[in-house]
């Protein structure tokens, strides 16, 4: 038997953010990152990201082995069978010790007790492989030892079992800081581009005019649809009510007057009125026009360089 690492569907990336996150909210984030072996700004970084950018930063953790499931197998084959020997009055009387343990270790009980869980989860993967398809029992590397001992155990045994997991530290995160900094780089500049692209996605914003006035001309039709059915899943077809258009259009005025740029401009009508950019964007390019029709000579290429920039 060995000490070895498991990693499956980014179980291990995932507890070392939910790591960061539990215990930065009970100790601070200067202590989780030390606990977990991580820069501060990394850990910094994970606190601030969005749920779904943490599914793609977990992605890029597991794809560079930035972080492993650590676990000492021999120590939990002995422990297996330490506890699988005790009856139900013994059970009883440790599970008043188990009690007292938890209490004393506070908020890293919680982090610990996840990474017990997980391991114990995965475990129980393996035993249902070595049970039911021992041709795949491979993709589990697990010793054949711990998943006989294994079958021994009772639900009653779980719970000190997982105690003594966490008490003789079975079981752990390997993080490569290194490779950890990496992949936050790398995540820091994909998100300049993505956030204020799914911004105007999610304020309404139509493909054609994101790719106009983000200045990233190459925007992913994919990355579009994929955020439009998210954030557009209950939009109704809307129009500029008869009050509010004066208002808007007085608004717009000003504000390019200030010379803000037009990405600014929309997202501030939008905020203030509530309305989709695409419809703002339509209602507004309307009425520049109808103005162009009847207005003089100078205002005529004001709105045209309006509607050309």
């Amino acid at each position: 038997m060995f000490e070895g690492t498991l990693d499956f569907k980014n179980e291990a990336a995932q507890l070392l953010v939910q790591g960061i996150c539990e215990l930065s909210a009970y100790d601070g984030i200067d202590s989780a990152v030390q606990e977990l072996g991580i820069s501060r700004q990394a850990g910094v970084f994970i606190t601030e990201l969005t749920v779904c950018e943490l599914h793609e930063f977990c992605l890029k953790l597991s794809s560079q082995k930035a972080v492993e499931l650590k676990v000492n197998f021999n120590t939990a084959t002995k422990l297996a069978e330490l506890v699988a020997e005790l009856n139900l009055s013994q059970l009883q009387k440790l599970n008043v010790s188990t009690q007292l343990y938890v209490k004393s270790l506070g908020a890293r009980f919680e982090h610990d007790q996840l990474l017990a869980s997980k391991f114990l989860g995965l475990l129980s993967g393996a035993m249902e492989h070595a049970e039911q398809a021992p041709s795949n029992y491979f993709m589990f590397p697990v010793p054949s030892e711990l998943i006989v001992v294994m079958q021994r155990l009772q639900a009653v045994h779980l719970n000190l079992y997982m105690r003594l997991l966490i008490q003789k530290n079975v079981v752990g995160l390997e993080v490569d800081s290194a490779k950890v900094d990496r992949v936050v780089a790398s995540m820091k500049i994909q998100l300049q581009k993505t956030r204020p692209i799914k911004e105007l996605i999610a304020a309404g914003a139509d493909l054609s005019f994101v790719r106009k006035y983000t200045g990233v001309k190459h925007v992913s039709s994919k990355l579009f649809t994929q955020c439009r059915m998210l954030y557009g899943a209950h939009w109704q077809t809307e129009f500029i009510t008869a009050k509010d258009c004066e208002t808007v259009y007085e608004q717009f005025k000003s504000m390019v007057q200030s010379r803000a740029p037009v990405v600014k401009i929309y997202l501030g009508l939008h905020h203030t009125f509530g309305y989709r950019i695409e419809t703002l964007y339509q209602f507004i390019q309307k009425t520049l026009v109808s103005e162009f029709e009847h207005d003089d000579y100078q205002l005529n290429l004001e709105v045209s360089k309006l509607l050309n920039d």
